[in-house]
Parts: C-alpha cells; sequence; structure tokens
C-alpha cells in the first residue's frame, strides 16, 4: 500500500464495499458533495484474468475506492480506501497543497466516525498530518 509516503489517517477492519455507501452518506449529511471517482472492483471487471500482486491470484480481496470531497469553496479533497484482507485504510489529501480548513476536517471526521457507528465497526485513529 504506497500512497506517495502518506500515512492513513484511519484504520477500520471492515471492507471497503461495507464502509464506502455510509461514508458516502454521511459526508453528504455534513453537507460536502461527494464524487466517486474510482473503484477498484469495476475497473477489475473489465479484467477477467487479471491477477493480484498481493495475493497471485485472481481471487483478490484489495479494493480501492476514491472519493472527491467538494467544498463550499475550493477544490476537492480526496479520500481514499485502500482496502485488503477485510481491513481499510483511510487516507486524506488536498490535491492542490492547500491546508485543510478546521471546519471540514470537523465535517470530514464527523462523517467518518457516523459511518463507523452505523456499521458498528472497530477502528484505529492514526490523524491527518
Amino acid at each position: 500500500m504506497d500512497h506517495q509516503g502518506k500515512k492513513p489517517i484511519l484504520e477500520i477492519n471492515t471492507t471497503c464495499s461495507v464502509f464506502v455507501a455510509s461514508l458516502k452518506e454521511a459526508l453528504t449529511a455534513e453537507g460536502l458533495l461527494v464524487v466517486q471517482s474510482f473503484d477498484l472492483h469495476s475497473a477489475r471487471m473489465l479484467h477477467a484474468d487479471c491477477t493480484c500482486p498481493n495475493h497471485g491470484t485472481d481471487q483478490c480481496t484489495c479494493e480501492l475506492v476514491v472519493l472527491l470531497v467538494y467544498r463550499s469553496v475550493g477544490g476537492p479533497i480526496t479520500i481514499v480506501l485502500d482496502g485488503r484482507d477485510g481491513n481499510t485504510f483511510v487516507f486524506a489529501t488536498d490535491d492542490a497543497g492547500n491546508t485543510f480548513r478546521p471546519s471540514t476536517i470537523e465535517a470530514i471526521g464527523s462523517a467518518i466516525q457516523n459511518a463507523i457507528q452505523k456499521n458498528q465497526i472497530i477502528s484505529m485513529a492514526f490523524g491527518i498530518e
């Protein structure tokens, strides 16, 4: 799991596919616009014989979902859900290099916690860098 040296803000003990729907709903409830720009499972459907570099088989449990989260002003914050073997690591970056506004950090943090509670997931927090 290489994200250009970035560390995850959170690790949760569930699959991306379980968590992503609740997270998108919770982010929207916080007043943020969410666009899912990538889903590894959907992309892999086009390549039936694709073997996973982590598992060495086409029976891969890897998941990768990219969400673009828009605030009322400015460009999107990218949230990446990177999952493997039943665990998901959550990464958040502002691709434009801008700093996170405190209200945006609070809204994203609240949405993540609400999604975790909704699914009764155990998590390990790391914090936004």
